[in-house]
Order: structure tokens, then sequence, then C-alpha cells
């Protein structure tokens, strides 16, 4: 199943010792994009309509900053 900005799971990484979340969506193969959020931000404020646009054609990550 290819997941939506929506409908994507979100994930969690953690690197020293802090905690990331992510969600990952859009095609499995291909060169990924990485979205990072404002200060502040989060990843409900991306737009659907633009993450998914571009994870149309590659993988897309969104994460807050």
């Amino acid at each position: 199943m290819t997941h939506t900005h929506v409908t994507a799971p979100t994930q969690f990484v953690e690197a020293n010792g802090i905690r990331f979340a992510y969600r990952r969506f859009g095609k499995d193969a291909g060169v990924p994009l990485l979205f990072m959020q404002h200060f502040g931000g989060g990843m409900d404020h991306w737009d659907p309509a633009i993450t998914d646009g571009f994870a149309e054609g590659r993988p897309g990550t969104s994460s807050p900053a």
C-alpha cells in the first residue's frame, strides 16, 4: 500500500538521545525528499496537496524541525 501525507503512520527514530517523528509516503523507490518544518511547526502544518504532489514520483518524508 502506498501511503499519502494523511494516511502515513507516524514513525520514530532516535539519535543522540533525541527522538524524532516522521512520516514516510509516496513511491517506494527513487530519490527521497525530506520536508523540514520551521521551529514550532509540525508535520500537520504541511498542505497534503503540496506534499502528495511531490511524492507522486518519489518517496517523501515529512518531519518537524
